[in-house]
């Protein structure tokens, strides 16, 4: 029974997911340090990898400097990379980024703006988003043998779109 009502609430959310995911493109997220604005729009011809995440999530060790590492490396015109912290206590971030630091683009969402319309529900969350701003792929959790199979994803999609 329990599995029933797991199978249900996920395929509820993932249908959330599906419904808003066209609407990437609108959503305006607050830079992490600065407080600035910054407009999803400006991904348009892009590809984005968007990895929610939040301080108190183990995966999340291991998957920001991942990103650092391998998946930061291959932005360009046609890939961008996104974080988006949603710890309601920004110390606690800012504490985790001292320890586990990155250097590409991390939003600040404390109160589940971004994170709800995708029907995010648990950390590390990402999706692959494609340049229209349409959600492609979708994945919770993190390991190793993802990011390698994210990072081999990602190279194909930026590969196409040069063509």
């Amino acid at each position: 029974m329990r599995y029933l009502v797991f199978l249900v609430i996920f395929v509820l959310q993932s249908c959330q997911a599906d419904e808003s995911s066209d609407n990437v493109h609108q959503y305006v997220g607050k830079e992490f340090t600065s407080g600035k604005s910054m407009a999803f729009s400006e991904f348009k011809g892009q590809y984005v990898y968007i990895d929610f995440w939040a301080s108190c999530c183990p995966p999340c060790v291991e998957s920001l400097p991942f990103f650092e590492k391998e998946i930061h490396p291959l932005e360009g015109n046609s890939f961008k990379l996104v974080v988006i912290n949603i710890d309601e206590d920004k110390q606690d971030a800012i504490d985790f980024l001292q320890q586990h630091p990155i250097s590409y683009l991390n939003l600040y969402d404390p109160f589940g703006k971004l994170g709800m319309p995708l029907g995010v529900s648990s950390m590390p969350t990402g999706f692959l988003v494609d340049p229209k701003g349409k959600v492609i792929y979708k994945h919770i959790g993190f390991s190793m043998r993802y990011g390698r199979e994210l990072k081999k994803l990602i190279l194909e999609k930026i590969k196409t779109a040069g063509k």
